[in-house]
């Protein structure tokens, strides 16, 4: 079986939701706003056993389009002292989300949501630990934004910047 690392922020409540879509028999990480801390050694010792232990051969980021630290930042609320909050609200001043007109806050919900799983997929890709993994093992990483509101699931890919959206 091909095993999957799904990376999701706790607070989004998001893994019955993957389970029903994908199936039982894979892992979670969870970490708030589903921004892994690259530079922690546990965190990346938990990462590895999962690959080489268990089989893991996927690695997908996952944000909800509920999570409480998007709403926050596109809200406009201050969470101080959650670095979660801190990176997500980089991410929107950078996307220039905060300047888009017309969109409604469910829209930009989900456009944070991408720009943040796009964010965190790079950041992987460039750790030299995580590159490493990848290359041995053959580990790919994928980004997914779901809405369980609505039940839709979008597949992101860095590589080729495409979407696919799926119902569910």
């Amino acid at each position: 079986m091909n095993r999957i690392l799904f990376i999701v922020c706790p607070f989004s409540s998001t893994e019955a939701f993957i389970r029903k879509t994908f199936g039982d028999g894979h892992f979670f990480l969870t970490v708030p706003g589903a921004i892994p801390d690259l530079e922690d050694a546990f965190t990346l010792e938990t990462i590895r056993n999962l690959i080489v232990e268990k089989g893991v051969r996927s690695v997908r980021v996952v944000n909800d389009t509920s999570c409480r630290f998007i709403d926050a930042v596109v809200g406009g609320r201050d969470l101080k002292g959650m670095p979660a909050a801190g990176s997500l609200s980089e991410t929107y001043a950078a996307s220039g989300l905060g300047r888009a007109a017309g969109l409604s806050r469910g829209d930009l919900r989900a456009r944070l949501a991408e720009c943040n799983v796009l964010r965190q997929m790079e950041r992987m890709e460039e750790s030299p630990a995580f590159k490493d993994a990848m290359k041995v093992f053959g580990v790919r990483s994928k980004g997914i934004v779901t809405c369980r509101e609505t039940g839709r699931i979008m597949d992101l890919n860095t590589r080729v910047r495409n979407r696919v959206v799926h119902e569910h």
